[in-house]
């Protein structure tokens, strides 16, 4: 018990050990050789690794942001160190959340070989929050035994897990070039909704790739550009509520803001360049 609790905790908790599960398994199942899932393997692993490095240095060039608008609004800004609160909120259902994990997964496995819901969902990060969220209703908000606990809670995330897959399926298969493509998040809610916002205010004869605009502001379709104007703007105008004074003495290091925000920016497009085009170049 005290290794496969061990393997829940430490491998199966990590997304990029399960996507390399994923593809040893689906290779397997195609008869390849190992020289040929080896490499497949580790690709797979080190490209999944980068979007997380990517999007997590990307979030951490924004986070002076904190600060400045907890400074605007007067709010007090606590900081957490994440790996304590993390220990702390496991204290008493770390078991329960471990095995609800592992068997809801299963569950979701069995309902897509079994059923026509064909959705595994492999946002491991995601399913560990909820695993740990059902464990903890379920243990401090009824008087389950262990394993009735742990049965229980594991068909509430194996059904979780493959119907927010197939309810955003649904709306998913309209997008042009989105075929067989759904998405596996806390965020499906939010995209139904706005789905249905789309199909009750939305025109689809108004594509938006195809809405006719001046050539002056063409370069506003690249990504890169847009996303140094908006971050730029946004340092500038929240340095400026914040106080150009305070953001200097506080955050930028003695910096004006208006170099402070053009350096901010730059810092966000490199990132956000080198993570986007490693993307691409990864084979998954």
């Amino acid at each position: 018990m005290n290794f496969i609790l061990y393997l829940i905790n430490n491998v199966l908790s990590q997304a990029v050990f399960i996507i390399g599960l994923v593809v040893i398994a689906g290779m397997l199942a195609e008869k390849k050789k190992w020289h040929q899932i080896l490499p497949s393997v580790i690709k797979t692993m080190i490209g999944f690794t980068l979007i997380n490095v990517g999007g997590q240095t990307l979030g951490m060039a924004l986070l002076p942001l904190q600060p400045m608008i907890s400074k605007v609004f007067g709010l007090e800004m606590l900081s957490t160190n994440i790996g304590e609160a993390q220990a702390e909120s496991l204290t008493g259902i770390g078991t329960e959340m471990a095995l609800i994990f592992a068997f809801g997964f299963l569950a979701n496995l069995l309902i897509a070989r079994f059923t026509r819901f064909k959705y595994v969902h492999l946002s491991a990060h995601v399913s560990f929050f909820f695993a740990g969220l059902i464990a903890a209703l379920l243990k401090f908000n009824t008087d389950l035994s262990f394993i009735a606990l742990v049965i229980v809670g594991a068909i509430i995330l194996g059904l979780y897990m493959t119907f927010s897959c197939a309810s955003v399926a649904l709306f998913t298969g309209e997008v042009k070039g989105a075929e067989g493509f759904t998405l596996a998040h806390s965020s499906s809610s939010g995209l139904i909704i706005s789905s249905l916002l789309a199909k009750a205010f939305g025109n689809k004869d108004k594509d938006l790739e195809t809405m006719q605009i001046s050539k002056k502001f063409q370069f506003l379709r690249e990504m890169t550009i847009s996303l140094t104007i908006v971050m730029t703007l946004l340092f500038l105008i929240v340095s400026l509520l914040a106080g150009p004074g305070w953001v200097s003495e506080n955050i930028s290091g003695g910096q004006d803001i208006v170099v402070y925000s053009n350096s901010k920016r730059c810092r966000v497009w490199c990132m956000d360049y080198g993570y986007n085009n490693r993307c691409k170049n990864d084979a998954f």
